[in-house]
Parts: structure tokens; C-alpha cells; sequence
């Protein structure tokens, strides 16, 4: 009863947190530009004025009422949050490089080899599901999403609102705060009309308490509240701390929260805040809380009852709703087509309805998101914008789900007990394909993979949509990863060969994006389902893999015990030994290095010891005193000889005289050769050159005393 509720604990809090993880896609945007002078003023902590911010964007955790855009009840906003951006931040990443960046990314969250479980009954790995976990996917996924932010057929990355700041010391402040506003600083999506320019606009002034005078930072600060009104100003003090006396035990809260750097793998930076003091750190974080709850929020609120009141109007009528009928235009106002790509502008009808859409997903009122955002897909499935179609689908779905029960409610209702779910999420699929958006396909089966199996455990659903994903991938690392999960969906549904095949495939796919680790770990997981069954080329395939990449991670014994497994088999053919024996030969070089050792294991040549023959020369030997038959012996010999072409036994001189005179001793020459037969059993399929063989012989005398010789010889037949 106690394991039973422990499981159930498990899973509302896997619910919990992916209602969270889901909510932090869609928070609003703040973006932050600044003059060089800011900058300058947050060097001396090693910080830029975007991460001065950063750490309380989501530690403020507001919960508020927001009035509905077309009703009169308020609803619950609970753990509401931004995001601050600076404007160089703010776009898609090329493919090439958010693939270099989400490969580093796995890499820094990969196990170590020593890490990988060694499971060798279906119990054990049943159980390694809730043991091991996969945080370097887990990972992955938030990062996924990540890079294909500032999309232009959704608004989410779309900055809601801009701080402008300008240090007290500048020359012209004013003339300052208009030219950081210039379009050429501002996002390339914002130049080209696809984002809203109509935005908030806060104005802030930074003082350096080691430099300049609070004098006047009053006047210049007195001039801003009369150009830009009070509510859209505000001073932050900074630098507390002389410059003879930084706090060199300052707590880091600020590297949690920076990004990291897409471009190359940056250290770790010390001394962050070393010239803040609390006061100035509680200044920003008040800040925060202040700008995001009296800025930020009334804005967004008011922006939605707005674009409601506008849309609602453009749609009512006799007039207006047959011209929506009749009067369809190819080409519509705002929309732009270049062959099959269509676009449309901030200003067109069907961009304001997704910006309406989107701005309730962020105050999250998700019902009424979902309404217009089912509106819209009609509009975009009639124009053939099969991006934009895609989106909304894939937005209702996430809609479906949120809404239920709260901020706080059950996801397990919905996803269990609605199919629209799955069919959303692979109508999105398919037409981001249609579209020739793959990467947004594969985030669309992302996000349907986690929600069928954390919210519902609908697996079966789960791995369609993984697999689904996984066969239009061109990336090796994602194709990989997702049929690593796909697999793990099969261990769960105890379909364990199926579950086997698809880590031999994701290890296959991770191999070729260098992921060796995760590769070894899939194969591991895999080997147990096939272990004595007689699946002879699989177990052959998923030893030869495990060896090269044991041997490329440096882990050379494990290296030598896989292919030392291929070899003992015996079953392969011809070539395909010699290509083991080589690679096994190149890692047991490296293994031993200089060292005078050995591998036991390796299948060599057997020496059957019953069958050695040893074949000497015949000479005849005196007889020690008189031997009264020795004549009649020699008359028989030269008889035999003389008949041994008329004998058709075969038998030769040779072996005549040795049986004739096998009770003599032998007589050999010094120095002259000898033949030895013996059979050879070769257990591998390989042909075998046998050299520098040596003959070891002990002599005994009439006295007894042994003498021992070894003999060498450098050919063998």
C-alpha cells in the first residue's frame, strides 16, 4: 500500500512538472537593450545588464487576477513569469549551429561509461526504467525548443515589451535612450513586419555609485519622467561597493541563469556581483517584481481586450460575414507568397488573431486561446499555409491540456481520456512536413511523447509519435535520442525484443553523431534480449559495435572481453574473422602497450599430444658382442629387399627394416633433419601460419640422467 502510494506521489509530481516545463515556453519576452556605458557599469561584476535581471524573472512567482477579454470574471494566473532577452538573442539559430549546440549539450549531460547499466535478465531492466533516468534527454528536449524560437508563424519569442537603458554619466542621455530604439538595432523579424512593433516601452537609468554624482543623476532622471511620464521610468543604483573593497564571497545567483553560449563552451566566470551590495541587489530585484507586475501584466491585459474588441467587430455584420463567404482573395492583405511559402504581416487579420491567440496562452487563459486559435487554422487550412495550420494545431492541443482543472489541476484527465490529442499533434506532424518544416515536426512529437507518457502512459501512442518522428530526422543525434525513448516506451509495454531492436537502432544512430557513451548504453541495454537465443548475426553486431566504442572511450578491457566473445563463437565466416582478429588484435596491442602480459580466452590452435609422430632416419646398428643368428638376419633382409618391387602391400624398405629391427636401438646423425607429424585442430574459420614452432626433447641414458634440448624451426606444413 505504501509502494503504491509512493508511485502515485511519483507520478502527480512528474504531472506537476511538466505543466511547468510546458508553461515556460510560453512566458512573455521582455526584450533588453543598452548603451556601451551600461555595459561598462556591469563589467566590473562580470555580468551584462540582461543577466543582472535574469535571476528574478522566475524567482518572483506572481500569482494575480486578470479580467477576461470577453467576459467579465477574472481568472487565476498562478507562478506567472518573463523572460528577458537582449536583442542580439532574439532570432532563430542557424540548423548547423543549434545541432553543434544541442550535441554539447547531450555530451555535458551524458552518464559516464562506468555509469551504464550491466542488465542481464528482463527483470532487471524492466526495473532500470525508474533507476536510471535520461536527463541528457530531458535536456535536450527544453534546448530542442529552444532554437527554433522567433518563428515567424507564432509570437511567443516575440518581445511584448523593451527596457531601454542609458548610464548617468552619458554625455546626452535622452538623444541616447531615442538612438538605441534605431531598427538597426532592433530583431531582423521586427524589421521585416512580421513582429508587433507596438510594444511597452520602459526607460531606465543606471547610476555607478563609484562614479558621477546623484546630483546629477536627479536632473537627468527628472528630465526622462517628464519626457517618457513617471510609470515608464526608473533609476537602479549599482556598485555600492568602492573599488578597494569588492565582496569577493558574493553568493552566485546569476550563473544558473545565463544562457549558455552557442558559439564555444565558455568557462565559468568568477567574482560575479563582487561591487554589489544587498541594497543594490534587492534595487533589481525590486525592479523586477515592479516592472513585470505594473508594466508588464496591465499591458498584456489590456493588448488582448483590445485585439478582441477589434477582431469582434471586423467579423460582425451582415455585411462583414459575406464578404468573409464571397470575397476570397487569392492573395489577401498582409499576406505574402513566395511559391509555397506564405507568410503573412503583423497587420494582416489572420496575425492578429494568432497574436491574440498567443497573448491568452501567456496570461494563460487557455480556453479562450483555444477558440481563436481553432478560428485561425481555418483561415490558414484555406490558404494553404500549412506552417501556420500546423501551429494552431499543435497549440490547441497544448491548450487542451493546460486548461484543465488549473494551474495546480491533473493532466492525466484530458490526455487519457480525449483522442484529439494524438490526432492534433500528428495533423501538426504532417503538416509541418507538408510545409518542409522538419525540426518543427520533430517538436511536435516531442511535445506529444511527453504528454502521452508522463500525463496518461498511453505508450502505445507515445512511440508511434517518437517513431514517427525519429524515421524524417536527417539529424543523427535527434534520430538517435528519440529512438532511445521509443524503446523505452516498448520496455515499459514489456515488448522487449521490439524494445531491443529500436537501442540497437538508436546506438547505430548516436555512433554516427560521436555520442559513444550513449551509444555503448543502448547497446547494453539491448544485448540481454538476445543472449542465448541463437540470434547469432544480432549478438555478433552488438558485440562488435560495443568493442569499437569501448576501445574509442578508452576502456580497453572491456574492448578485449567483446571481441573476445566474437572469437570464441567460431561461427562466422572466413572474412568476417579475420576482420575481428584484427580489430582484436589492434586492441590488445594497445591494451598491453609495453607490458610483458597476456589475454587468455583467444581460441588458439590445439597440438593433439596422441598424435605426434617422430620420424628418424634408419641406420643400421652394430650389435654389441656375437649374436650367433646374424647371418641368417642378413640373408633374410637382402631377400626382402630384392622382392620389394613384387610386393603390392605397399610397404617401402624403410618400414620393413624399422619393424624388422624395432628392437635395436636407433643410430642418428648429428646435425641431420628430422619430421614430425601431429594433427592440429584450427576452432576458427580462419586459415592459421604456424612458425617459429620448437621442439623440446629429453634424452634419458642407461644411467638415468635426463638432458633436455629445444630445437627451433621457422616453417611448418
Amino acid at each position: 500500500m505504501q509502494a503504491r502510494d509512493r508511485d502515485e506521489k511519483r507520478r502527480l509530481n512528474e504531472r506537476l512538472m511538466l505543466r511547468r516545463w510546458l508553461q515556460s515556453f510560453y512566458v512573455p519576452v521582455v526584450m533588453v537593450i543598452t548603451s556601451p556605458d551600461v555595459e561598462h557599469i556591469c563589467s566590473k561584476n562580470d555580468l551584462q545588464f540582461v543577466d543582472l535581471l535574469r535571476p528574478y524573472q522566475s524567482a518572483m512567482g506572481l500569482n494575480a487576477h486578470v479580467m477576461s477579454a470577453e467576459s467579465s470574471t477574472p481568472h487565476v494566473i498562478r507562478d506567472w513569469t518573463i523572460r528577458f532577452m537582449s536583442a542580439s538573442e532574439i532570432g532563430c539559430p542557424s540548423q548547423d549551429l543549434a545541432e553543434h549546440y544541442l550535441n554539447n549539450i547531450v555530451t555535458e549531460n551524458a552518464p559516464a561509461p562506468s555509469d551504464h547499466p550491466q542488465l542481464s535478465t528482463r527483470e532487471e531492466r524492466r526495473d532500470a526504467i525508474g533507476r536510471f533516468s535520461c536527463p541528457w534527454y530531458a535536456r535536450y528536449c527544453t534546448e530542442y525548443i529552444r532554437t527554433l524560437r522567433c518563428s515567424d508563424h507564432e509570437f511567443f519569442d516575440h518581445p511584448v515589451a523593451c527596457i531601454l537603458a542609458v548610464s548617468s554619466t552619458n554625455a546626452e542621455p535622452l538623444v541616447t535612450l531615442e538612438q538605441l530604439y534605431d531598427p538597426q538595432r532592433l530583431p531582423h523579424l521586427m524589421r521585416l513586419g512580421l513582429m508587433d512593433p507596438l510594444i511597452l516601452k520602459h526607460y531606465v537609468l543606471v547610476h555607478d555609485m563609484q562614479e558621477g554624482s546623484m546630483e546629477r543623476t536627479d536632473a537627468v532622471f527628472l528630465e526622462m519622467k517628464k519626457t517618457y511620464s513617471p510609470s515608464n521610468c526608473r533609476v537602479l543604483k549599482l556598485n555600492s561597493h568602492s573599488a578597494q573593497s569588492p565582496d569577493v564571497s558574493q553568493l552566485d545567483i546569476w550563473s544558473a541563469h545565463i544562457p549558455p553560449n552557442m558559439l564555444q563552451v565558455t568557462p565559468p566566470k568568477q567574482g560575479l556581483g563582487r561591487f554589489l551590495t544587498p541594497a543594490d541587489i534587492n534595487g533589481v530585484a525590486q525592479f523586477v517584481a515592479d516592472f513585470s507586475q505594473r508594466m508588464v501584466l496591465p499591458f498584456l491585459e489590456k493588448k488582448m481586450r483590445t485585439l478582441h474588441a477589434k477582431i469582434s467587430n471586423s467579423r460582425k455584420g451582415f455585411r462583414n460575414t459575406l464578404k468573409n463567404w464571397w470575397s476570397k482573395p487569392k492573395v489577401k492583405q498582409g499576406m505574402q507568397q513566395d511559391g509555397e511559402r506564405i507568410t503573412y504581416q503583423v497587420s494582416a487579420n489572420e496575425s492578429q488573431m494568432r497574436v491574440l491567440a498567443d497573448t491568452a496562452v501567456m496570461l494563460q487563459d487557455y480556453e479562450f486561446a483555444e477558440k481563436y486559435y481553432r478560428s485561425v487554422a481555418s483561415e490558414y487550412k484555406n490558404d494553404k499555409a500549412w506552417k501556420h495550420y500546423a501551429g494552431t494545431q499543435e497549440m490547441i492541443a497544448i491548450c487542451q491540456v493546460l486548461a484543465t482543472g488549473g494551474a495546480g489541476g491533473d493532466l492525466s484527465a484530458v490526455v487519457s481520456n480525449s483522442k484529439d490529442i494524438d490526432v492534433l499533434f500528428e495533423t501538426a506532424f504532417t503538416s509541418y512536413l507538408r510545409a518542409g518544416e522538419r525540426r518543427y515536426a520533430t517538436r511536435s512529437s516531442i511535445l506529444a511523447a511527453e504528454l502521452l507518457t508522463v500525463a496518461a502512459l498511453r505508450l502505445k501512442e507515445a512511440s508511434a509519435a517518437l517513431l514517427r518522428a525519429s524515421t524524417e530526422e536527417r539529424s543523427h543525434l535527434a534520430a538517435g535520442l528519440l529512438l532511445e525513448q521509443t524503446a523505452f516506451c516498448f520496455l515499459r509495454m514489456n515488448l522487449h525484443r521490439k524494445a531491443s531492436l529500436h537501442f540497437i537502432l538508436a546506438g547505430y544512430r548516436l555512433i554516427q553523431c560521436l555520442q559513444r557513451a550513449l551509444a555503448v548504453r543502448c547497446y547494453s541495454m539491448a544485448l540481454s534480449a538476445f543472449q542465448g537465443r541463437n540470434w547469432l548475426l544480432i549478438e555478433d553486431h552488438i558485440h562488435y559495435y560495443l568493442g569499437r566504442q569501448w576501445f574509442y572511450l578508452g576502456h580497453l578491457g572491456h574492448a578485449v572481453e567483446c571481441f573476445l566473445r566474437l572469437l570464441t563463437n567460431g561461427r562466422q565466416s572466413s572474412d568476417r574473422q579475420s576482420t575481428f582478429l584484427r580489430e582484436f588484435i589492434s586492441v590488445v596491442r594497445a591494451h598491453l602497450g609495453d607490458e610483458d602480459d597476456e589475454v587468455a580466452g583467444l581460441p588458439l590452435p590445439v597440438f593433439s599430444d596422441s598424435s605426434v609422430h617422430v620420424l628418424l632416419p634408419d641406420y643400421p646398428t652394430p650389435l654389441v658382442g656375437a649374436d650367433p643368428f646374424a647371418q641368417t638376419w642378413t640373408l633374410m633382409e637382402d631377400r626382402i629387399v630384392k622382392q620389394d618391387n613384387a610386393i603390392q602391400n605397399g610397404l617401402n624398405q624403410t618400414h620393413l627394416l624399422t619393424g624388422i629391427r624395432s628392437s635395436q636401438m636407433r643410430l642418428s646423425v648429428s646435425g641431420e633433419t628430422i619430421s614430425v607429424l601431429m594433427e592440429v585442430f584450427n576452432p576458427l574459420e580462419i586459415p592459421v601460419e604456424i612458425s617459429e614452432l620448437r621442439l623440446v626433447c629429453e634424452h634419458v641414458s642407461v644411467s638415468g640422467v635426463v638432458t633436455r634440448a629445444t630445437t627451433s624451426s621457422s616453417r611448418a606444413t
